[in-house]
């Protein structure tokens, strides 16, 4: 078994793998074992070298919800829709649970969003929304780049629900 990292391309309900980065070690011999983003930074200068023109947006889990990924993202002009989970970016997380409650008007439908968060010298918008299920619900939150409104969000929503499911 290897353990890759995979870039895909998503055309409605099609998806189709553009580019992978094997995650292990040259040797066995090394201080530090290789890791997930450390293959998506080794990833990144090969999608931007083959696809120059290509609009991209990553979409990753929380692991990502750091701000190389956000640098990277900001100088290669992307798009990024990042899972958030309670304790990645505390000052952020403590700024959106906030505003959330004090901007009730930035709710619809079980979704919920604050935009321009300060975050060292950039701004982050946070969406948050809700799975009913049967018996249970879960509730996904996601950092991005890119604004959000009531369009947008129960959209975003929508597509991240479809796309996790994939």
């Amino acid at each position: 078994m290897h353990h890759v990292l995979e870039a895909k391309l998503v055309v409605g309900d099609m998806v189709f793998s553009i580019a992978s980065e094997f995650i292990e070690n040259e040797s066995e011999d090394v201080e530090k074992q290789d890791c997930e983003r450390n293959a998506f930074y080794r990833m990144e200068k090969k999608l931007k070298n083959t696809f120059k023109r290509l609009p991209i947006c990553i979409i990753a889990d929380s692991l990502y919800a750091c701000e190389n990924v956000f640098q990277l993202c900001d100088k290669n002009k992307w798009k990024f829709l990042i899972r958030f989970k309670e304790g990645s970016i505390k000052s952020v997380m403590r700024e959106f649970q906030s505003l959330k409650v004090l901007e009730n008007s930035h709710s619809y439908e079980g979704i919920s969003w604050v935009n321009d968060i300060s975050y060292n010298e950039r701004t982050v918008h946070v969406l948050e929304f809700v799975e009913e299920l049967e018996k249970d619900k879960r509730t996904f939150t996601y950092i991005t780049n890119i604004k959000v409104g009531k369009k947008k969000a129960k959209k975003k929503a929508s597509d991240l629900l479809e796309h996790s499911r994939l």
